[in-house]
């Protein structure tokens, strides 16, 4: 009752509210010749400083106090939504989408979705989490909405719209808990000394203070915008020549379209061939793996997470996927075909690189590593093998058939303890990898993360510098166990290595993954002083020192083929041999952005050269002038069209 009088006096005050008396005599203003409303308005509260500040306190006091009633409330019911929602959407409720790039951004909404339902239940929710959350939710639509033109974009579309609407109320009462008048009042200040000193525009300080303030347009904007965009049609009417040319919609990807040109490696779950696009004639690596060996091997979830991994991901450091279908016996992945070989051959045979070519590829490879790490990817079989270098020297990051797929990068995730949630992110107990490569925890069965993507770096630098692994043993076994005991033997006298090399692999090679280097993220590898005169905007511009020499299109002689280690070598042509019933895996043929703007631009111009050219009558006067020149100058004419390649000649 004493907060309701409290609340009646501040909004009934004269200070407050301006009250009429006669209401029927309040309903015109002569002087306006607006309208009153006849009840008492309560006016907006004055957020200068210059009020009492006993009342100013006790207005704060007062409005945190219901602030704090309703939240709790507010957090249950938003609990309680997300676990419905998780439930309702998790892939053992809702098919594999067949859009790649789609159904990996499906899978970061999930992420997102725990993330804050689990940092809700411990109470480490903030309004700047929430934040954070609004702008990676917006960030995931903005990619779906630029790189898929799926039907399935609306299932999207629906299901931020839904996850947003779940998280709105208490994000609303935790701003409104966590603001600070105080802070606001000096924003303000410092924002008009900086004014007064010349330094911003007038129409800059608004900005500076939202920016500040963290306060950024509504995150459904462009959803809406995009709805009403769609249900108003065409914004031109359509002519008759837009209409002759349009494309016809793309026909799905299968073997036919493609020329299997030759064997380029094979690997544990199948093999990867060149193959050219027959309509294209572009050239293209393509992945073939065995259906039944991924069911026998229970892997089939694996092969849709690698598919929508290359999908999605856009960076130069890591191989771009074009498109995916499935044969009778096996699940193919065509994408770009990287013509320098892998690092590991290089390896065999040249020995230890040089320190610089070194520092390249591995600095080539931590930008590739933070870029899927920012967006949840844990690679787990990082190695040489899977360094591709391409005809300008550069590294790319390949085959993710092991990976998985986590949380994306949240800056709030500063609490306490949560570097230790980070290194047990996945708590599966799977040992799997190249036994060379694998960090200690996961041969311990512990949780991993990403640190065991660091570990492996740290033996790829020593490989890279020494020529070998740090760790060898005649089984996995006394392997492990070299890994998880053993010191590190370094190379001595004329062949040691830097100082500052030295001290990096050391670093990644250690033990805990609470103290590994990279465990806090890339930037702290970046920082590191083995590469402190190396420009990390500029690497591709840098030339490499060591360049491929192609002796044709075809040529893969810097490839291994490891034909003595894996038998895949006839695979390509045991779907039409094999008269078994074939193996089904439903809804794993997708198209990547990149595939479908190179097929669309082979068939626009295919329609144009098919298209007949329409003549436009000429007025009289206008072909008697034409006609003229022609008279007068055609020797002239016809020759410098000649010249010039005509298209008559």
């Amino acid at each position: 009752m004493d907060e309701l009088q409290f609340l009646s006096k501040h909004f009934g005050s004269s200070e407050s509210t301006h009250t009429h008396t006669h209401s029927s005599e309040s309903i015109t203003d002569d002087d306006g010749g607006g309208r009153f409303s006849p009840y008492a308005r309560p006016r907006s509260r004055s957020l200068s400083p210059g009020r009492s500040h006993s009342c100013y306190d006790n207005e704060i006091l007062m409005m945190n106090h219901v602030y704090r009633e309703r939240f709790p409330k507010a957090t249950a019911q938003m609990e309680g939504r997300l676990c419905d929602f998780v439930q309702s959407f998790c892939p053992e409720q809702v098919l594999p989408l067949a859009d790649g790039v789609l159904n990996f951004i499906h899978h970061q909404i999930l992420e997102l979705s725990r993330d804050c339902l689990s940092k809700t239940t411990q109470g480490l929710i903030t309004s700047v989490y929430f934040h954070q959350l609004q702008g990676n939710l917006e960030k995931l639509l903005h990619d779906a909405y630029k790189r898929s033109e799926s039907s399935e974009l609306t299932f999207i579309t629906e299901l931020v719209k839904k996850l947003l609407f779940i998280i709105a109320r208490p994000a609303r009462l935790l701003e409104c808990l966590e603001f600070n008048p105080e802070e606001f009042y000096h924003l303000l200040e410092a924002a008009e000394d900086q004014a007064k000193e010349g330094h911003m525009t007038k129409t800059h300080i608004p900005r500076y203070i939202i920016s500040q303030l963290g306060l950024t347009r509504d995150p459904l904007e462009e959803i809406i915008s995009q709805e009403h965009y769609d249900s108003e049609g065409p914004v031109t009417p359509e002519t008759d020549d837009s209409v002759e040319g349009k494309i016809r919609p793309m026909k799905p990807p299968g073997e036919a379209d493609f020329q299997t040109i030759k064997l380029i490696s094979n690997g544990a779950y199948g093999a990867v061939y060149l193959v050219r696009h027959l309509e294209t004639r572009q050239r293209f690596a393509m992945k073939k793996i065995n259906k039944q060996n991924l069911i026998l091997r229970n892997q089939i979830q694996q092969a849709f997470t690698e598919r929508d991994i290359l999908t999605f991901a856009e960076n130069p450091f890591v191989v771009s996927m074009f498109c995916s279908f499935e044969t009778r016996r096996h699940l193919c992945m065509v994408m770009e075909y990287v013509e320098g070989g892998d690092c590991a051959t290089l390896l065999k045979n040249i020995g230890a690189l040089p320190v610089e070519m070194a520092r390249m590829y591995f600095a080539e490879t931590v930008l590739a590593l933070e870029y899927i790490h920012n967006y949840g990817i844990v690679h787990r079989d990082l190695k040489p093998d899977n360094l591709l270098i391409t005809s300008m020297g550069h590294i790319k990051l390949t085959d993710f058939g092991l990976s998985k797929m986590g949380l994306m990068s949240l800056t709030t995730n500063l609490y306490e303890g949560h570097i230790e949630k980070d290194t047990r992110e996945f708590l599966d107990k799977q040992v799997c990898g190249t036994p060379e490569y694998i960090a200690p925890e996961v041969i311990l069965r512990q949780g991993y993360g990403k640190p065991v993507d660091w570990w492996a770096m740290g033996i790829i630098l020593y490989e890279f510098l020494v020529g070998c692994v740090p760790f060898f043993g005649d089984t996995p076994e006394e392997l492990f166990g070299q890994v998880i005991s053993d010191d590190i033997v370094w190379p001595e006298e004329e062949e040691a290595l830097p100082t500052d090399a030295q001290l990096l692999i050391q670093s990644l090679l250690q033990t805990s993954p609470l103290l590994r280097l990279g465990t806090g993220g890339a930037l702290e590898v970046k920082q590191h002083a083995f590469f402190s005169d190396l420009d990390w905007s500029g690497l591709l511009r840098q030339k490499a020192e060591f360049i491929p020499h192609l002796e044709s299109e075809e040529d893969t002689s810097y490839f291994d083929t490891r034909s003595e280690r894996y038998h895949h070598v006839h695979s390509y042509d045991e779907d039409d041999t094999n008269d078994d019933e074939p193996v089904e895996i439903h809804r794993f043929s997708s198209c990547s952005p990149r595939f479908s703007k190179v097929y669309s631009s082979m068939e626009h111009l295919s329609q144009l050269e098919h298209k007949p050219v329409v003549t436009r009558r000429e007025p009289k006067a206008h072909r008697y002038d034409r006609t003229k020149r022609e008279s007068l100058g055609s020797l002239t004419l016809r020759d410098k069209s000649w010249r010039t390649g005509s298209p008559e000649m």
